[in-house]
């Protein structure tokens, strides 16, 4: 038992489709169901609130357990610590579940959605489903795709053009932060870095040169990824808006 729960071994696994294809057949399962009781999860009612109370124990849980395992067995470091964009969106998603706040669900739409599919498909981890880190990353990031896509269902939330470019300058605010701090403390946080590629091996990140031209590639990638996932949202939630 205490080696699925490794979380300091060298795993050496290539993700494999199948354990890519499940989690995003859940992520599509998920979301249809949510959209076919759309009516019954209306706002405030008893079914919403269990619902979003069953969100919050498994991101709380994914989310805290990772820390827990983590830390406590290789200690806790400068490059161990909660600031990639994956783990804040899903801080965030969990403080959403809690108080539906409308500044939140800008932020997450864009970096829980885009960040928690990309990662499903484009996995940083080298476990297989032999592990429970496989399941929590996994996990995690279905629901931090998950939680915003409920809020624009159910609560029928949709940024605005000024919500979205605020989000947007939020996001670069951050990523100049953690590009400063990559480069003094040699982290990979964002995977931002104004010196070098620190994409992650075998993901598309990877492909995207080195010094200037990767900072280049990235937000030029980056701000493509924002405006059509937001036209996107726009015209698959546009009822939101009539």
């Amino acid at each position: 038992m205490s080696e699925f729960f490794n979380y300091v071994t060298v795993f050496d696994h290539k993700t494999t489709v199948l354990e890519i294809g499940i989690p995003m057949l859940f992520i599509a399962i998920i979301i249809i169901l949510i959209f076919t009781f759309r009516n019954k999860l209306s706002l405030g009612s008893k079914a919403d609130k269990i619902v979003r109370f069953i969100l919050f124990i498994l991101l709380l849980t994914f989310y805290v357990s990772n820390y827990i395992l983590l830390w406590t067995q290789s200690s806790i470091k400068i490059s161990n610590l909660p600031l990639q964009l994956c783990p804040i969106s899903a801080l965030l998603c969990i403080l959403l579940l809690i108080n539906k706040n409308k500044r939140i669900f800008n932020f997450v739409i864009f970096t829980g959605v885009l960040g928690g599919i990309g990662s499903v498909l484009s996995p940083d981890v080298s476990c297989s489903f032999i592990y429970y880190r496989y399941y929590q990353f996994m996990g995690m990031h279905m629901l931090i795709a998950i939680v915003p896509i409920y809020y624009a269902i159910v609560y029928k939330y949709l940024p605005n053009n000024k919500e979205a470019i605020e989000t947007f300058v939020a996001v670069h605010i951050l990523a100049v932060f953690m590009g400063i701090f990559n480069t003094i403390f040699n982290t990979d946080y964002m995977y931002i870095s104004f010196t070098k590629n620190i994409g992650p091996r075998g993901t598309i990140l990877a492909s995207f040169g080195e010094g200037y031209m990767y900072i280049i590639t990235f937000e030029v990638f980056v701000a493509a990824l924002f405006i059509i996932w937001f036209y996107a949202v726009r015209f698959i939630f546009r009822k939101n808006i009539l």
